[in-house]
């Protein structure tokens, strides 16, 4: 009896086992609005990510019933863009640019960017003369 009760307890333990063995992501995110940028640019709710790469894309139900993690990221709708390396802009020096700093992009030596800076001050003024976009790799004379 208590032997075959040790027999059903262990059955009962691997089947329970064998039907939750879920694979471990590093992180989960769910309920986001998740743009793929596929050939189709697909949305979905959630995607799994394990050693850095995202594994699988999906709804918040499928990924949960694949995936297990300590990590997750409910994304409360709000919306995901993958593939960006580098999200940052330059908005503030860009319209200083086209407002009031002399461009010196182009420019290939030293001569040619004091004429960009006589001639912005001549049609601007001011007391103080501000130049943007020059590259020294680009000056003959390093």
């Amino acid at each position: 009896m208590i032997r075959n009760l040790l027999i059903y307890n262990l059955l009962f333990m691997f089947i329970m086992n064998a039907c939750t063995n879920k694979q471990k992501a590093d992180i989960i995110v769910k309920n986001g609005t998740i743009y793929t940028v596929d050939e189709t640019f697909t949305k979905v709710e959630a995607f799994a990510v394990i050693g850095g790469k995202i594994t699988a894309t999906g709804t918040t139900e499928e990924i949960l019933k694949q995936f297990t993690s300590e990590n997750i990221v409910n994304a409360s709708g709000k919306f995901i863009y993958p593939g960006f390396n580098d999200a940052h802009c330059h908005f503030n020096g860009y319209a200083g640019n086209l407002l009031q700093y002399a461009d010196l992009r182009g420019t290939i030596s030293a001569e040619e960017v004091y004429a960009y800076l006589e001639a912005h001050h001549e049609k601007y003024g001011g007391e103080c003369i501000l130049g943007r976009n020059w590259d020294q790799n680009d000056l003959e004379v390093k």
